[in-house]
């Protein structure tokens, strides 16, 4: 394979401002004494290049074919020397302290195999999860900024170098060694950014979440893991961690193949172990490619600095969930993750796309994921530390059994990892009976909604003056449930209810606040004109039935009626009995919409509004038939026409079709018809009040009998013509997740708006313009509202109980409007809504008894994280010992004889 597989590249040069620093971690971690030439020789035939302390004054330092040295400006050295010069270099009177070894990067449709996509339809405070507000830190040859997908998502930049790059001794953008460009010139870092937050022409696996981009590796994919570990150590400073919020580091690249945690820190001479664990120790995932080879080597061990402790190390599989074939495992590593690293197709450069393998694209996909993690952990106050979330990822994803290193590795699964980590409560809404209602019948059906990632259960309460009066409960499943109780043989009185619904985690609540109701009292019902009518009738007779509990008679009910301004019209009749219907007549007197309702009164001063206003629409003008035209074959004919309102279709004569759809774009067809023969006809629309308009008599003459090819003509009203008027096309706007934040747009007549809230679809279009109002129909429910410019209304299209839309009129022109749509999610308070005069009237007595939930105890969750911060700082200081002991021991030369570590040869072909 090419060395894109694992094509672990160019470590910039060391910072001067940061060497010092380097340094000192150096001698804390006991680097101080002189590191043996033997050693050193050995470590510099695999491609390691010296740290030197220069320990004898000499004025020149001379580069030779033989051996390079770099000076820093605080004193330290870097040599790039041949095996046999190690010992030449010590005679020139310097001390090796180190051995910096090279590093290189190991070479999306995958998003759906950790189930990230399921991830993004989940919701937490109001935000998605796609792990907006957080950032990785992408520490690789660099990030192209300028691609689409990634536009606007590079919120930082820096750059350690200390390679070659062609003629320049040091790799960064302009041949430093250090700067803050992290311009990519070689796709592996553009490729690996966009498996985590592409957004656009492909989606990362966290897609909402930013990248912080580190270039430590040349334009072939070279460089030291002396400038990994300035990278690491940049990356998680206070600084940078508290300005672009930085959860996760991301290194697709690694050098030599260990297959224990103490081989591989015996060999960490620069210190990188020192810097990973100064970010763990921050709660920043240091997410780690194990490596890529070919052959038996792959299972011997795994790559520095994947192979060092409390990393999050991951290897790689194929698509089909079965090992890759490069990719580094070792069954010493038990915690390693898997993840899709074959035909990763991603971003690259000059804005295009590239299918790669390796644990390089294996690792993005845990990184992205541990984002996604990070964001809900944020919005939910949880503070888990990267062990936990490296062992959570462990246990929630799917166990893969690899035959050749005869272990188990977890296939990460992201949605199960964050649904074990849920503790949002599910959300209820209660639906029947209304708040505060009043109605004499003892039977009643309550119904309440309620949603959540993961439901289990629903419990409905009722109580009564006493306290309990009922419950029952539901097992549900799933993330949307609809449940209905029904409760027979209620005593008269009053009651409130409410509905709690658990989920899987045993996260349960109630509605805010509990619904009130009354057995008794009275009850209204509204019979007739029926809601929503249209009417071209000036006089109408309305229809209200009362109902009374029975030791109550009814004493009165009164008709109100409201246009879209006040209240225009009441009428109050006296009535008896525990049952009355009571007719009412009004003529009214402008048209437009209206809204109706009666209250009801028994002798015993309650009293009760119907459920909600009824609508109607008084029109009395016909609509306007304008722009008729015709197209013709010589065997059919397409009649069409415009009308100013909603309106049916019909033609008569000699020609006859119709439509009952109301529309504003109206096109009937004709078929069977005889060659160049004419025809008259008539043009009828009536709109939905029933005023019809006769547009009068047109005709249409067919084309002569096709011969070869043949076309089709057009006339406009009745007159031949060569070609059809050019008429206006119907253009449908779709809104998406825009009406979630709220959108201004122009609407003419003819375009439909079409949105969705909650489940359910919606759409918008212009009834009539006239001056500076216009009417809209909502073509789902068959709702007129009219609206002078500058008037807003909100409206409640799936629930009784809330608005869920705002709709403004901003501005209005000949054939046009400008809106301001939104979704809202506001109660509705009281059942008349269009004026503040239509107070439903308050029941005598409430009967609310607010229930509150106890609050769950916290203690045994604060002694849990107090005892895992003791136990990882007991493991931290455990193996700092361990790490003396080791290099202690390896001052010895028998212990250098018996090392374990694999003998690898320094570049692995990919």
């Amino acid at each position: 394979m090419s060395r894109k597989l694992f094509n672990f590249g160019g470590f910039s040069s060391l910072m001067h401002k940061s060497f010092a620093l380097l340094v000192l971690v150096v001698l804390i971690l006991g680097f101080s004494s002189a590191m043996d030439a033997k050693k050193a020789k050995e470590l510099v035939k695999k491609g390691g290049r010296l740290v030197l302390r220069k320990i004898k004054n000499q004025e020149n330092i001379v580069s030779t074919e033989s051996f390079e040295i770099k000076k820093d400006s605080n004193g330290y050295f870097f040599a790039k020397v041949l095996p046999e010069n190690v010992e030449h270099i010590v005679s020139n009177g310097f001390e090796i302290i180190a051995v910096d070894m090279p590093v290189k990067a190991f070479l999306q449709d995958s998003v759906g195999i950790i189930n990230a996509t399921k991830v993004w339809n989940l919701s937490s405070g109001g935000n998605l999860l796609n792990g907006s507000g957080v950032s990785v830190c992408v520490i690789d040859t660099g990030v192209d900024k300028s691609h689409n997908d990634l536009s606007g998502k590079i919120l930082a930049e820096h750059c350690f170098c200390s390679n070659i790059e062609g003629s320049n001794s040091y790799c960064c953008p302009g041949g430093q060694a250090e700067n803050s460009n992290a311009t990519d010139n070689n796709g592996h870092g553009t490729h690996v950014a966009g498996i985590i937050a592409a957004s656009g022409g492909i989606s990362g696996i966290a897609k909402g979440a930013n990248i912080v981009a580190v270039k430590v590796l040349n334009s072939t994919g070279a460089g030291y893991e002396s400038d990994v570990k300035k990278a690491i150590e940049w990356c998680a400073n206070d600084t940078q961690i508290s300005n672009y919020n930085i959860t996760v580091i991301s290194l697709s690249l690694g050098g030599s193949q260990f297959n224990s945690e103490e081989a591989c820190l015996l060999n960490d001479s620069i210190g990188v172990s020192s810097a990973i664990n100064t970010a763990v120790t921050k709660n920043i995932s240091v997410v780690v490619a194990t490596g890529n080879g070919a052959g038996p080597e792959i299972v011997n061990g795994i790559s520095s600095p994947a192979c060092l402790p409390n990393t999050t190390r991951v290897t790689a599989v194929n698509k089909d969930k079965t090992f890759a074939s490069y990719a580094f495992r070792n069954s010493n590593f038990s915690d390693i993750l898997a993840a899709p690293g074959t035909m990763i197709n991603s971003t690259y450069l000059g804005g295009s796309y590239a299918e790669k393998n390796g644990t390089s694209m294996a690792t993005p996909m845990v990184s992205g994921a541990i984002a996604l993690i990070s964001q809900y952990l944020r919005i939910s106050s949880q503070k888990k530390t990267p062990l936990f979330i490296r062992n959570l990822l462990k246990q929630k994803g799917k166990s893969l059994y690899d035959s050749l290193s005869q272990a188990n590795y977890s296939l990460i699964d992201s949605y199960n990892a964050i649904l074990s980590l849920d503790v949002d409560p599910p959300t209820i809404s209660l639906l029947n009976p209304s708040n505060n209602s009043i109605s004499p019948s003892t039977n009643k059906t309550f119904l309440c909604n309620a949603s959540d990632w993961q439901l289990a259960n629903i419990t409905l309460y009722i109580w009564n003056s006493s306290g309990i009066f009922y419950n029952s409960s539901k097992n549900i499943s799933g993330t949307q449930n609809s449940s209905s109780f029904n409760v027979s043989n209620l005593s008269y009185g009053s009651y409130s209810w409410n509905c709690m619904a658990s989920d899987t985690l045993s996260n349960s609540a109630f509605y805010s606040s509990n619904f009130s109701f009354i057995v008794g009292g009275v009850g209204t019902i509204l019979l007739s004109p029926q809601n929503n009518t249209f009417t071209n009738s000036q006089s109408i007779n309305f229809s209200c039935r009362g109902i009374s509990e029975e030791n109550s008679s009814l004493s009165n009910i009164t008709l109100y009626i409201w246009n879209e301004s006040s209240k225009v019209y009441t009428k109050s009749k006296n009535v008896s009995g525990t049952l009355n219907t009571t007719n009412f007549s009004y003529t009214l007197q402008t048209e437009g919409n209206f809204y109706w309702n009666c209250l009801v009164f028994n002798n015993a001063s309650n009293s009760s509004w119907a459920e909600e206003n009824y609508t109607g629409v008084y029109d009395n003008r016909t609509p306007k038939i304008t722009s008729v035209s015709s197209s013709v074959s010589d065997s059919s004919a397409t009649i069409s026409w415009n009308t100013n309102e909603l309106a049916n279709s019909s033609v008569s004569g000699a020609l006859s079709n119709s439509s009952s759809e109301f529309e504003l774009n109206h096109s009937l067809f004709f078929s069977g018809l005889s060659p160049e023969t004419t025809y008259t006809y008539n043009i009828t629309s009536c709109d939905r009040a029933g005023n019809c308009n006769n547009s009068g008599t047109y005709s249409l003459k067919t084309a002569a009998k096709k011969t070869s090819g043949g076309s089709s003509h057009s006339s406009s009203n009745g007159q031949g013509g060569s070609s059809e008027p050019k008429k206006k096309e119907k253009k449908t706007i779709y809104l998406g997740e825009k009406i979630h934040r709220g959108i201004e747009i122009a609407i003419q007549i003819g375009d439909k708006v079409t949105f969705k809230l909650g489940e359910e679809n919606h759409s918008l279009s212009i009834e009539n313009i006239s001056g500076n109002s216009a009417s809209f129909i909502i073509n789902s429910t068959k709702k007129i509202i009219s609206l002078k410019k500058g008037e807003s209304v909100r409206l409640n299209l799936t629930s009784k109980d809330f608005f869920d839309l705002f709709l403004k009129l901003n501005s209005v022109s000949n054939n046009s409007v400008n809106v301001t749509l939104k979704e809202i999610n506001e109660s509705i308070h009281g059942k008349i809504v269009h004026s503040t005069s239509k107070k439903t009237a308050p029941p005598n007595e409430s009967g609310k008894i607010v229930f509150n939930l106890a609050k769950k105890i916290t203690l045994l969750i604060i002694l849990s994280g107090l005892l895992t911060l003791l136990i990882e700082s007991l493991v931290h200081w455990k193996n700092l010992r361990k790490k003396k002991r080791l290099r202690s021991h390896g001052k010895k030369k028998s212990r250098y004889k018996k090392s374990k570590k694999i003998k690898t040869k320094t570049k692995h072909k990919g």
